[in-house]
Formats: C-alpha cells, structure tokens, sequence
C-alpha cells in the first residue's frame, strides 16, 4: 500500500466522519424541532377555547354595560324634567 492510498483513504474517513456528525446534529435538531411545533399547536388549540370563553364574557358584559347606560340616561331624562 503505498502513501497515496493511505492519504486518500485517511481523507475520505475523515470527509465521512464530518458528514456523519452533521447529519447527527441535523436529525437531532429536527427531531426537537418536530416536538416544540407540536407543542406549540397543542397549546394554541388549548389557548384558542380559552379566548372563546373570553370572548363570550366580554360580549356579555357588554351587554350589561350598555343596559346599564340605558338605565342612567333614563334616570337622567326624569332628573331634567323635575328642574
């Protein structure tokens, strides 16, 4: 065997070692990736009912407030006509 092939072939484990190493780090790197985005869309689904319950209590409480602005404008009618 001479030194040429032995060059070539320390070369070519090595080209294969990196490779290997960064293919690892990507494959782990999406795997954790893949975990977070589900994560985050089981969160927004849960987040989502939450908001529609909010959602609700404001449009009722905004009901309220404007039944009770009703009411004082009523009562402000009548405190005008007895002045």
């Amino acid at each position: 065997m001479s030194w040429d092939i032995l060059c070539g072939l320390i070369t070519l484990v090595t080209f294969l070692v990196a490779v290997g190493g960064v293919l690892v780090r990507l494959t782990r790197t999406l795997a954790t990736l893949e975990e977070a985005v589900r994560e985050l869309k089981d969160f927004i689904t849960r987040q989502s009912g939450k908001n529609d319950y909010f959602y609700k209590e404001l449009a009722r409480m905004d009901k309220e407030i404007a039944a009770l602005e009703e009411k004082m404008r009523f009562a402000r009618c009548f405190d005008e006509i007895s002045l």
